[in-house]
């Protein structure tokens, strides 16, 4: 009876040491997803009713582009997204002549609540 009692007492220990750690960690990363799925959903929204400005100036018009060049740039085919967004890199980077341009550095800021 002794060497039962003691097993199941190791066996105990080793579950609480082991286990609720687990546990714990389990519960952990399931409300921290979702609490990130809620702030996802709450960014979407906010994204959804931000408004969109757009310079009143076209980049075009600004840099004095020819017809030609008009029709080939993205800026011109989709002109309700502000030109420097077009120029973006596959990783988010800024194309360095948008820095220096003046259409975005006199583009007015959103600002959300």
């Amino acid at each position: 009876m002794e060497n039962i009692s003691t097993a199941f007492t190791v066996v105990l220990i080793i579950l609480l040491r082991f286990g609720l750690p687990i546990l714990l960690t389990i519960l952990l990363v399931y409300f921290l997803r979702r609490m990130d799925a809620r702030w996802q959903k709450q960014a979407e929204e906010e994204m959804a009713h931000a408004p969109k400005t757009i310079p009143a100036t076209p980049c075009w018009e600004v840099q004095g582009c020819s017809a030609e060049m008009k029709h080939s740039c993205p800026a011109f085919i989709n002109p309700e997204i502000p030109c420097w967004q077009q120029f973006r890199s596959a990783d988010g980077q800024l194309d360095e002549d948008c820095l220096e341009c003046g259409v975005f550095v006199n583009a007015p800021v959103t600002v959300t609540a």
